[in-house]
């Protein structure tokens, strides 16, 4: 679970600020909030979705 929102940058801990993350993501996105962090969320997701769709 990542925190959208940050806690280290006014976040809070609630449910409404949570999402699914893998360790590998959680780990790299770190305190970025998620904004600044949507270029590089989708060049980790690109190869997947080539590989599941058959290389389209």
């Amino acid at each position: 679970m990542d925190h959208i929102e940050p806690e280290v940058r006014g976040g809070h801990g609630g449910a409404h600020n949570g999402a699914v993350a893998c360790r590998r993501c959680n780990r790299r996105k770190s305190a970025e909030l998620l904004e600044g962090w949507d270029d590089e969320l989708r060049e980790h997701l690109e190869p997947r979705r080539r590989r599941v769709s058959g290389g389209r």
